[in-house]
């Protein structure tokens, strides 16, 4: 997923079924720096809790984030 707003509105939508809280306003567009929190976040939340459809989806978002983030840095 190479457009952050997407990725973004797909984090939102999986949030809404989620018990994880990221801690940072989503209503906003998000910058480099707070994507790269989340997905920590994200990252810890799905480790913790690995045998739950919600992380299943949780990790798919993550697997979006890497690659827009690789992309983003040309690389």
């Amino acid at each position: 997923m190479k457009d952050p707003t997407k990725l973004q509105e797909k984090l939102v939508s999986l949030l809404k079924k989620s018990k994880l809280k990221v801690g940072f306003s989503l209503s906003r567009p998000l910058n480099d720096l707070e994507f790269r929190e989340i997905a920590w976040v994200v990252q810890d939340y799905v480790a913790r809790n690995t045998d739950s459809h919600e992380c299943e989806m949780l990790a798919d978002w993550l697997d979006s984030y890497q690659f827009y983030a690789k992309g983003s840095k040309g690389g």
